[in-house]
């Protein structure tokens, strides 16, 4: 009953009104492969923006004031942003598009509209009067230099209507997901790293530091414009309507408060872990956040873009009461997950590092910084596909309107991370903060694992654990061939830069062809839904 076309692929393909579960297979791999496309593409210019960023201001005291300025309204974001929103409002409006109740569909995504757009006008115009209380609260060491503390305030105000564009830039979003459209949304971000990037080249010479906060503002604003055009071909009218007591707008704010809480709690961690990296010598920190920079990136790339493509999956599923559907997506994305993460994680742990070496080591990044960093990531790097599947598990739970119970794991996963924290720093430095956080990550997704299976029955564990063996036999394999290919292409192509990326190039070659191989010799199927979409791109 579980196999690939059998569990889960026949529920996509229905949901996305396609015939065959082949198709839906086809879809599943073509939206996600958009999304990582769109993410890739944001980090490049992500790259590329803060290359801009050291070359025109380096760490002086223009970056510092940019930073804070910039904190404030993204702290606002990370708690009330994209995240929150799309993961309240997905799953009630889908219930809407399930039903074809186009009235109340209208009438709730209006009314959220206004709402949110009232909210974080309140929250701009609040935090133009409020700038240099604020800035006094985060950076109070900035008032000994006036001039500093006076720019910080200046840019805060002139960066504050990103709370606004980025706010409805994020409802946008879950928008344009519930009706199965990615490309926009997963695309925006690249707009927002290119305004700023203009802005840095074309206003610098004449407006000096204020070219970011120009840039940024002008960047929130291009993310949630190139969003627009595709919002205007789906179903939805706008109305200035703003019907406080519809069920369903009092569902999105029953929604969103836990995560918002969730979120926060993200925010508490890091608080933690910053408070006992602190005590450690200088640069534990900085290891720290690079290792996180290169760890999210393979996290970032397909668990979030797998997680994605099937949150409205799960939200119709759930709509129409569909459980055996909804266990069989979830399944198959969870399977997907493991078949990519867990050759990533054996690639990175084994490589670790090479991959800081190439990415930083210049400049005042010597080999001693590297070593730091690599060893925080490797310890990051644990706890690697825990993370993407939690990631995944929150949006099943999210579908089926429970935004309560990953909350309340989250909130008891604080704990454990700060006696994590105290037991690991001592023996482990600052990969004792990197371990607890994988332990953490574990622990919160076995966690709603269990709750799940508890609740819902069988969720298709033997094909999973059928899968996560498989995945990581072949990565054992395809880690030591990556590890001996790398030193011997290094050893024989020398120390220099380009020699060493090509050694790394051919290890990471070496490692993606032998994993498939080896994927293939042990028949996993979930190859084949990516394999099959190549097949169909290159006979066209």
């Amino acid at each position: 009953m579980d196999s690939l076309d059998e569990f889960g692929a026949e529920d996509i393909a229905t949901d996305l009104s396609l015939p065959k579960p082949r198709e839906g297979n086809s879809f599943l791999a073509k939206a996600t492969l958009i999304v990582m496309a769109g993410t890739l593409g944001s980090r490049i210019f992500g790259f590329i923006r803060e290359v801009f960023m050291a070359a025109y201001f380096g760490s002086g005291l223009a970056a510092d004031a940019y930073r804070v300025a910039y904190a404030i309204p993204n702290m606002l974001l990370q708690l009330f942003g994209s995240a929150a929103i799309g993961s309240a409002f997905i799953p009630v409006i889908t219930k809407y598009l399930t039903d074809s109740d186009d009235k109340n569909l209208n009438l709730v995504a209006s009314s959220a509209t206004n709402i949110l757009f009232v909210i974080f006008t309140v929250f701009m115009v609040g935090g133009f009067f409020l700038a240099p209380q604020i800035t006094k609260l985060m950076a109070p060491g900035f008032l000994i230099d006036p001039a500093k503390f006076e720019l910080t305030v200046t840019m805060t105000r002139i960066m504050l209507p990103t709370i606004l564009f980025l706010g409805m830039a994020g409802f946008v979003m879950g928008m344009l997901h519930s009706f199965n459209r990615f490309a926009a949304p997963a695309f925006a971000p690249v707009f927002f790293n290119i305004a700023v990037i203009s802005s840095i080249v074309l206003l610098t010479p004449s407006l000096g530091p204020f070219s970011l906060a120009i840039g940024a503002t002008g960047g929130a604003l291009a993310q949630l414009v190139s969003q627009l055009p595709s919002l205007r071909r789906v179903s939805w009218k706008y109305s200035f309507t703003m019907v406080l007591d519809h069920p369903g707008v009092k569902e999105i704010g029953r929604l969103i408060l836990p995560i918002v809480f969730s979120l926060a709690s993200i925010e508490i961690n890091v608080f933690i872990d910053t408070r006992f990296t602190s005590i450690l010598k200088t640069g534990s920190v900085a290891a720290l956040h690079y290792a996180l920079r290169l760890w999210y990136l393979p996290m970032g790339l397909f668990a979030v873009a797998i997680s994605t493509v099937l949150f409205p999956v799960f939200s119709r599923q759930a709509a129409k009461n569909d459980i055996l559907g909804l266990k069989g997506s979830f399944s198959l994305g969870l399977r997907l997950v493991f078949l990519v993460l867990i050759p990533t994680t054996a690639f990175i742990l084994v490589l670790a590092k090479p991959i800081v070496a190439l990415t930083f080591e210049r400049g005042a990044f010597g080999p001693d910084a590297t070593a730091s960093t690599a060893y925080a990531l490797v310890f990051y790097t644990i706890g690697l596909t825990s993370s993407g599947a939690l990631h995944l598990i929150n949006r099943a739970f999210y579908s089926l309107k429970d935004t309560l119970t990953p909350t309340i794991v989250a909130i008891i996963a604080i704990t454990i991370n700060y006696f994590g924290d105290w037991a690991l720093v001592g023996p482990l430095k600052h990969g004792g903060i990197a371990l607890s956080t994988s332990v953490v990550m574990t622990f919160n997704f076995v966690c709603l694992l269990l709750i799940m299976k508890r609740r819902l029955g069988q969720i298709g564990g033997r094909r999973m654990a059928e899968t996560l063996i498989k995945a990581a036999l072949a990565s054992s394999i395809m880690a030591i061939a990556a590890l001996y290919i790398w030193r011997y292409s290094s050893t024989l192509l020398g120390s220099s830069t380009k020699g060493q990326l090509a050694a790394f190039i051919a290890a990471l070659s070496i490692a993606g062809l032998s994993f498939i191989f080896l994927a293939r010799l042990l028949k996993m199927e979930e190859l084949s839904i990516f394999s099959d979409l190549l097949k169909k791109r290159l006979k066209r």
